[in-house]
């Protein structure tokens, strides 16, 4: 077996088991697994996600139709405070940060642009557009922009609207393989994690990159 088909195996292993161990939801036909997330919380999550996607599907149909058919689910899982979503290719799954699902501050509108972003990456992987460095930083302005025409679409989006707009402004070095990993280094330093632990995660992820 190659490497790479061992890592893949390894992925849909993790990703199978936090499947059943999350209860069960779906949310405008699609599947939602939080499997660590406290019981307290799950509601209230639900709650937000199905009213962003109500949004969504009130005051930007077509923009939903592409957005529910692009995935394949929604995982919510982590605590970290740099991202508020990623897609994962290999599931097809849209995953939200737990902390901006619980951030009171956060607005439906919040969560209905981040999930048009994440299914965006969808819909390009599915037309055969990855994201390999080299096109990294054009395929992230494509998000954006499919984000911005969502948000001028919503009610009480002018934050979002802002937000999209710093985000077209950031330079392509950010989405370099060394600039994540110094942003996760950071978080791993935030949260109290031992120096030799983070040197021997930053060689290893420096290694990957190569």
């Amino acid at each position: 077996m190659s490497r790479q088909a061992y890592k893949s195996r390894l992925r849909a292993a993790y990703f199978w088991l936090l499947r059943s161990i999350s209860p069960k939801h779906v949310s405008h036909g699609l599947p939602v697994w939080m499997p660590l997330s406290a019981a307290h919380l799950r509601s209230r999550i639900y709650k937000r996600l199905d009213g962003a996607l109500d949004l969504l599907s009130t005051y930007a149909p077509a923009r939903y139709d592409r957005t529910v058919r692009s995935l394949k689910g929604f995982l919510v899982l982590g605590t970290g405070e740099a991202t508020r979503g990623s897609y994962d290719p290999a599931n097809g799954v849209c995953r939200l940060s737990e902390t901006f699902m619980r951030k009171v501050d956060t607005t439906p509108a919040a969560i209905a642009c981040t999930v048009v972003h994440e299914a965006t990456h969808g819909r390009l992987f599915e037309l055969g557009i990855g994201y390999e460095e080299p096109i990294r930083h054009r395929v992230e302005l494509l998000c954006i922009k499919a984000e911005l025409l969502t948000a001028r679409r919503l009610p009480g989006a002018t934050d979002e609207v802002e937000h999209c707009r710093a985000q077209m402004l950031v330079e392509p070095e950010y989405f370099s393989k060394e600039q994540f990993i110094e942003r996760g280094t950071h978080q791993l330093r935030e949260r109290g994690c031992p120096e030799w632990l983070i040197r021997a995660i930053v060689r290893i992820a420096r290694k990957r990159a190569a």
